[in-house]
């Protein structure tokens, strides 16, 4: 068990190589069929007294990155540390990633025995060495109405965490739980009421003050204003604010409004499905956004001066589908500066080939046999015509097939294409290994994972 008075380092939570799969079910006998992978290979960290803003789309596995730091839900793999030295950190997090690198394989949720990170992996406790760590890490949620229990007088939410942990007697409980009360700007007389009998802002104030009760040193803030007027919504972040320079708190605010976390964190990381694609100080991350999805969702923050016109990117198709991911970027579906490289695999091209080189369909491929079959394996897409044996001739009309396909617009996976082969009676599209870019430190604490920056060699 971690003890509480001990040294206080600089990273108060971090995560290394964080991933949570959630089983898809399916068939008579609900056997595990798929996994949606919505946390899948995280490493982050917030520093003591800080706030790091956490931004993406929704769907792409924020609050579940979210709970899994709080131990709400236990994660797939990967460790939870808590008051970590930093060189302690850094060590950790580059054993994970050479580890994924070399095996590809899942780890376990336990890391490797003499590791260093015994005493600081939260992961490991079991629940009831755990339970001293619930009041030091709590969580405000998006919806105050929900996450106030309808049954109980606000002096009984706020007393309860209080109590549970034994931090005081009944009495002493009430005197605690009339001060948080004001100092989140209600009036002591509110603590005989129900949460129904209040406005949303003020409902969120009591759940900010019943995170507050057990004096906590981590807030989870997820989507604390969304649900909340616009008017009130200033009113909470600033009170928040105050609260976090009175007590010394530490932040990780969810958020996909950009302009509250323009005014709230000290540095942001931005979200991919289920993948941190930037992370930097957050007046950096506003002035010189390196990754297109960065951009993108910069593009639409409204700007205040209506003389200003700022060109918005708009983002083609939906959020793939975290079940099945894109290979190598993961954003690279999407992305407006995609390049050959940034992990197109056969899928990206299968359904083009179906038309491209179907002679009954194409004109272009009149000289070739009828196309019977389009099968992917593994990077390869391999072309089989009805009942013969294609010709070098053949294989040359295919190649030129693809290369005026990745001349036209749209024609990216085309291009990734490296060769052009006969095997097997059949014709062979092959495609690079999918590799997914490194984290690379473009400047002092403003790190990306994207083909746009020099990679590190191998």
């Amino acid at each position: 068990m971690l003890p509480s008075d001990r040294q206080a380092h600089e990273i108060l939570v971090g995560a290394v190589g964080l991933k949570k799969h959630f089983p898809v079910k399916g068939g008579v006998l609900r056997r595990t069929i798929a996994q949606v992978r919505a946390v899948d290979g995280v490493d982050l960290f917030v520093r003591r007294g800080e706030t790091l803003a956490l931004v993406g789309e929704s769907g792409c596995g924020k609050t579940t990155l979210g709970r899994l730091l709080l131990r709400l839900i236990p994660p797939t793999s990967g460790e939870v540390l808590f008051n970590v030295p930093a060189n302690l950190y850094a060590s950790a997090r580059d054993r994970w990633q050479r580890t994924a690198e070399e095996d590809g394989a899942m780890r376990s949720p336990k890391g490797p025995q003499g590791d260093g990170l015994d005493p600081y992996a939260i992961t490991r406790l079991r629940t009831r060495a755990f339970k001293p760590f619930r009041r030091r890490m709590q969580p405000v949620f998006q919806d105050p109405f929900t996450s106030l229990d309808p049954r109980m007088l606000v002096k009984d939410i706020l007393a309860e965490p209080i109590l549970i942990n034994n931090q005081m007697t009944r009495p002493e409980a009430m005197e605690r739980v009339a001060q948080l009360l004001q100092e989140v700007g209600l009036r002591p007389d509110h603590l005989y009421r129900f949460p129904h009998e209040f406005s949303g802002g003020q409902r969120q104030r009591i759940a900010i003050a019943r995170a507050l009760a057990p004096e906590p040193e981590f807030l989870l803030l997820d989507e604390p204003t969304s649900a909340l007027d616009v008017s009130v919504q200033a009113q909470i972040l600033n009170l928040l604010k105050d609260i976090q320079r009175r007590q010394g708190l530490t932040y990780l605010l969810i958020t996909h409004n950009l302009s509250v976390v323009r005014h709230m964190a000290d540095r942001v990381a931005v979200m991919y499905l289920g993948r941190i694609v930037e992370e930097a100080p957050t007046r950096e991350l506003f002035e010189s956004p390196l990754h297109p999805y960065t951009k993108a969702l910069l593009s639409a923050v409204p700007v205040p001066d209506p003389k200003r016109r700022r060109e918005k990117i708009l983002l083609p198709g939906d959020v793939p589908s975290p079940v099945d991911p894109p290979t190598g970027c993961r954003f690279h579906t999407r992305c407006n500066a995609v390049m050959p490289h940034c992990g197109w695999s056969p899928r990206d091209a299968a359904s083009a080939t179906a038309y491209l080189f179907d002679s009954s369909r194409n004109p272009h491929a009149s000289t070739l046999p009828a196309l019977s079959e389009v099968s992917m394996e593994g990077n390869r897409l391999r072309l089989l015509f009805g009942g013969s044996r294609p010709s070098e001739a053949q294989r040359q009309v295919v190649a030129d097939l693809v290369r005026g396909r990745a001349a036209e617009a749209g024609g990216m996976a085309f291009q990734a294409i490296r060769e052009v082969v006969l095997e097997e009676g059949s014709i062979v599209l092959e495609f690079p290994p999918p590799l997914e870019p490194a984290w690379v430190e473009v400047s002092p604490g403003h790190s990306v994972a994207c083909y746009l920056y020099p990679q590190p060699q191998a």
